[in-house]
């Protein structure tokens, strides 16, 4: 026993994943065809604004676009989110996600005082027409 607790006291130090812990959840984005292009839609509640989006093929997660936005900008319920002029393959699978801050949870403290909302799909083409069919349900 004079052997094994000092072996083990490090391991009760450093702690495990528990309830109390904050691990961010992703909130479902809706994807849909407006006008023959992309949209991606968010549910802001509050005072959140867009900070920022992330755009990539899922084949090719390491050439992720990143966008920024500052000053923060307004977004409504069923407005599309601003892709930036990002060019959607047909065939290809996407990663969307957008980043609503609330300034005033941020001011106050409080956790989570941002939502990320994601959305993956796959762009096809029929004749003329383009089809966006959802991948999953993020988790």
């Amino acid at each position: 026993m004079k052997r094994i607790f000092p072996l083990a006291f490090p391991f009760l130090l450093a702690g495990c994943p528990s309830i109390g812990d904050r691990i961010p959840v992703d909130y479902p984005a809706t994807a849909n065809l407006r006008g023959g292009k992309v949209c991606i839609t968010v549910q802001p509640q509050g005072d959140e604004k867009l900070a920022g989006i992330s755009i990539y093929r899922l084949d090719e997660a390491q050439s992720r676009t990143f966008k920024f936005f500052d000053p923060l900008r307004d977004v409504a319920p069923n407005q599309c989110v601003p892709d930036e002029g990002y060019v959607f393959t047909p065939g290809q699978q996407y990663h969307f996600s957008v980043k609503l801050v609330s300034q005033k949870k941020e001011q106050a403290g409080e956790f989570p005082s941002a939502r990320e909302f994601v959305a993956e799909f796959v762009v096809q083409q029929e004749g003329n027409q383009l089809r966006l069919e959802a991948l999953r349900t993020p988790r």
